[in-house]
């Protein structure tokens, strides 16, 4: 997917304190549960990002709802987010300009608008040097080198991910650091660089047993899994997802483990097992009215709409 996003998935885990609310509301249960389709989930994301007063991350979460709408095939929708965002030079920061460029790079990309995505992405990989903190720019370079594939640019996304796994190194925090090594076998994967892969599967499978904070531990072996499956190790790639996804009921924090889901299904969106994305997608509509963390639910939303699409 964000995947996407991701850029998604590596973002929330920086802060790891997530917001969770002690009222319970059916709403969604109430709007989507009966038929999950893809438009209400991203229609419901939509409202919730509308509502966010920050406006770097309303306009980053309007860009990650335009490239699902995109992926779902509702491609006019996603082009007027994307007019709705505006101008990206305004945004503040480097780290929300990189991510809005990216992402509408890929919308453009499902348009059919091959040169103007290049062009973004392009844009998006220098707001890189503006972005100081290693963690943050390792995390974006993950986005823009995962959208820059699902675009087509593949001369661009190997580049930007050999400047990833360059920059892994700088990271000093060791789960971190296998969080994002974990990301980079998966862009090899997609790449079909499958010596790169290996080698970096290899380097980290024991290692990611160590990991003592379940989040981001759900996070290594769902990429682990992804990057196995891609490579045809249909073995290690259940093995991983399985623990990933055992990892998930050890979490009690309706928010954190709200969090751990979406990462457990968009990964199995990657792989395409259905009967595994229904279930995830069930699972996270059971729970997601339990936590108020917009970002969050929206960030649920969306791969639960891409796993609908695909189910």
């Amino acid at each position: 997917m964000k995947k996407q996003f991701v850029l998604k998935i590596l973002t929330i885990i920086t802060t790891l304190i997530l917001f969770s609310s002690h009222v319970y509301s059916k709403q969604l249960l109430e709007i989507c549960s009966d038929k999950p389709s893809p438009e209400c989930l991203v229609s419901e994301a939509e409202k919730l990002a509308n509502r966010i007063n920050d406006t770097d991350k309303r306009k980053i979460n309007q860009a990650i709802i335009a490239t699902t709408w995109s992926i779902i095939g509702s491609n006019d929708r996603a082009i007027k987010m994307v007019m709705d965002i505006g101008d990206v030079s305004k945004v503040s920061t480097a780290f929300a300009r990189a991510s809005i460029l990216s992402d509408m790079s890929l919308v453009y990309a499902k348009n059919g608008n091959k040169d103007k995505s290049k062009t973004l992405g392009e844009e998006a990989s220098k707001e890189i040097i503006h972005i100081h903190d290693h963690f943050d720019r390792a995390v974006i370079l993950f986005g823009i080198a995962y959208n820059q594939i699902e675009s087509g640019n593949l001369r661009q996304a190997k580049l930007i991910t050999d400047s990833l796994t360059a920059m892994v190194r700088f990271v000093s925090q060791p789960e971190a650091q296998l969080l994002l090594v974990s990301s980079t076998a998966w862009l090899h994967a997609k790449l079909k660089n499958e010596t790169a892969a290996n080698s970096v599967l290899n380097g980290i499978e024991e290692g990611l047993n160590t990991m003592a904070t379940n989040l981001p531990k759900v996070a290594a072996y769902s990429y682990y899994g992804v990057a196995s499956g891609l490579i045809g190790n249909e073995e290690k790639s259940n093995s991983a997802i399985g623990q990933a996804k055992q990892l998930t009921r050890k979490i009690n924090n309706p928010a954190e483990q709200l969090a751990a889901l979406t990462i457990l299904l968009d990964a199995q969106n990657e792989l395409k097992n259905k009967t595994r994305q229904t279930e995830s997608v069930q699972h996270i509509i059971n729970i997601i009215d339990l936590t108020q963390d917009m970002e969050n639910k929206i960030w649920a939303l969306t791969v639960a709409a891409i796993a609908s699409s695909q189910t």
